[in-house]
This record gives C-alpha cells, structure tokens and sequence, in this order.
C-alpha cells in the first residue's frame, strides 16, 4: 500500500470524494430504488424510471460507474496499486456493468 503522505493534496481529495463519497453514494440510491422495485436513467429531459425485472438491468449501469469511480480513484493509488493484472480487472468489470446498463436501456426503450 502506498504511504498516503506521498501524494499530493489534491490526489488525496481524489480518493475521499471520487473514491469513496460519490461512489457510495450511487450505490445507496440505486439501492434504495431497488427496494422499491425500480430504476432511473436520465433521459434528455428528464428521469426516465423503468419498473420490476428492468430495473435489475438498468441498475447495473449505476454499479458499474459506481465501482469505475472506486477502481480509478480508490484502488489505483491504495490496495491495487503494485496488482496490475487485478487492477484491469476491477476496470474491465466496471465497463462490462455499463455496457450492460445501456444496452438493456436501449433494448427496453425500443422494444417497452
């Protein structure tokens, strides 16, 4: 683990609020949207809520940025960062998430 004291102050403040506060954040709302049985996606002009089974796939768009924000901002400069091979995988598994949430979003949009 690299010595925190070694970064600099705005690396520091990358971890805390990119890292860790928004990302935890994504995750109790979408969360909390989940215990209702729905989802959001912003639309052009608004939130776009999709209901029941499409609210599991849309949601996974939101795990998926929420643990992009983690792997780039946290895991890059504390746990992953002498683990290379660990750290693409934690990048790989958050684009896969994404891609999923969209395509889902597109295919719900056209076919709903």
């Amino acid at each position: 683990m690299e010595n925190m004291a070694t970064l600099a102050r705005y690396e520091k403040m990358e971890i805390l609020i990119l890292g860790l506060i928004v990302p935890i954040c994504i995750l109790i709302w979408t969360v909390a949207l989940l215990s209702e049985g729905k989802s959001v996606f912003p639309g052009r002009s608004q939130l776009v809520y999709f209901y029941g089974a499409q609210s599991y796939l849309i949601s996974a768009l939101w795990f998926g940025v929420s643990f992009g924000f983690i792997s780039r901002f946290f895991l890059r400069h504390t746990i992953l960062k002498k683990q290379k091979n660990k750290l693409t995988a934690s990048y790989w598994l958050s684009v896969f998430l994404i891609i999923i949430g969209l395509a889902s979003s597109i295919w719900v949009t056209i076919n709903g």
